[in-house]
């Protein structure tokens, strides 16, 4: 596996995460009772964002990560 591709895969997989996990997502939640603690969803943000990722285009209007 390339190492583009690893990246793609590691992106994408804290993309889905975090739209599981964050405040005002713009997709419905796979569980209501889905939780990780704070500085984990804030250290996937910014890895997110340290790669060019919108973090808040995971979100409505109503707060950021």
């Amino acid at each position: 596996m390339s190492a583009t591709t690893t990246n793609a895969a590691v992106q994408a997989a804290l993309v889905a995460i975090l739209a599981e996990v964050i405040d005002y997502p713009k997709q419905r939640p796979y569980s209501s009772d889905s939780y990780l603690p704070a500085h984990l969803v804030e250290q996937a943000s910014a890895a997110l964002a340290a790669a060019g990722f919108d973090v808040a285009s995971l979100q409505t209007k109503g707060g950021a990560a």
